[in-house]
């Protein structure tokens, strides 16, 4: 089913285009998948993934096999929503596919590659459908009719592009399938323009790189932007001397933090902020504080015990990585590493 109307225009069909072209147009606007990130919603992905995508800073992203699971399973998530919504609530739903990439009418910079849209009975409103594959212990985020924020955040921002009134968040938990309906609020929708506008005439026009967050995917364009050292460079960074101090407080108590928590968070971004100020210099100091960011070829493999035993074959087989290691000298003091 097509959707045009005063709010948005189709800029292309699925079925026209390859893959890569998809892939080259989506970088082109910011899509439903970059709003969350770009607000600080998203665990996994920060504004500075974004960018980076955006500006094509790294490759694109190969293919997870969750990602192709979860591509795999839409038509089926489709047609089981209809068939238990009409068991659970009594009433039809309609979903029908909506194969188009489709542009804001009142900015060319705002994109939105929906799932399907869906109708509540014969007569009932238009509406959209999200369709999330996930595993079923990410059902905590789903307790008492509540969704992701990242979800959350994402259809908003389709429904800013469509002016549809309406989504359905569809999630396949393991085995399990809920919904949840969420309302347009224009509120939000508000709010997450101006992010959005902000994000674009800031940064994406400008070229101008958002700071890190301290996700693990700001780790991975670090490393592709700044993976080979400059020799034994050192740079003075006495702007960051206070932030060392809270770094290596953080580092010296770290048993008392969990990994992923507000705390583990902070000192990742500390580090990823200097890495990002050092590029490629090797050493940093910042007043009572010597930084070393060494980077190192890595071979990693899934089984240790293969390597022992059949050194050759190991060595024709792994793959080589990136590594690095970020350490911090307090008056001669090795404090951390990471």
């Amino acid at each position: 089913m097509r959707l045009e109307n005063e709010h948005c225009k189709i800029i292309a069909a699925h079925a026209d285009i390859s893959h890569d072209d998809w892939l080259a147009m989506r970088k082109l606007g910011i899509g439903g998948s970059d709003a969350a990130a770009i607000c600080g919603m998203n665990p996994w992905h920060s504004s500075m993934a974004v960018y980076a995508d955006k500006k094509g800073l790294v490759e694109d992203q190969e293919e997870t096999e969750d990602m192709i699971f979860g591509k795999r399973m839409e038509p089926h998530i489709r047609d089981w929503f209809a068939e238990d919504f009409q068991k659970a609530e009594g009433s039809s739903i309609y979903v029908f596919d909506c194969s188009f990439m489709m542009m804001s009418t009142k900015v060319d910079w705002m994109i939105a590659n929906i799932d399907g849209l869906v109708q509540e009975g014969a007569e009932g409103e238009l509406g959209g459908v999200e369709l999330k594959a996930r595993d079923r212990f990410m059902a905590k985020h789903y307790a008492d009719d509540s969704v992701m924020d990242a979800d959350y955040c994402q259809v908003q921002h389709y429904m800013s592009v469509t002016g549809l009134p309406y989504f359905y968040v569809v999630a396949l938990l393991g085995k399990r399938l809920i919904w949840r309906r969420v309302p347009r609020n224009e509120e939000f929708i508000a709010w997450l323009f101006d992010q959005e506008r902000d994000f674009h005439d800031n940064y994406l026009v400008p070229g101008r790189m958002p700071a890190p967050s301290g996700l693990d995917s700001d780790d991975d364009i670090l490393k592709a932007l700044y993976g080979i050292a400059d020799g034994e460079r050192e740079v003075i960074l006495e702007e960051f001397a206070g932030k060392l101090d809270e770094y290596v407080q953080i580092a010296d108590e770290g048993k008392r933090y969990a990994k992923g928590g507000d705390c583990y968070k902070r000192k990742k971004e500390i580090q990823q902020l200097v890495e990002l100020e050092m590029g490629t210099a090797k050493y940093a100091t910042a007043g009572d504080h010597r930084v070393t960011w060494s980077r190192f070829p890595l071979k990693r493999f899934d089984l240790d015990s293969f390597h022992k035993g059949y050194p050759q074959l190991y060595e024709d087989f792994a793959k080589e990585s990136l590594g690095t290691r970020f350490t911090v000298k307090t008056k001669g003091e090795e404090k951390d590493e990471g």
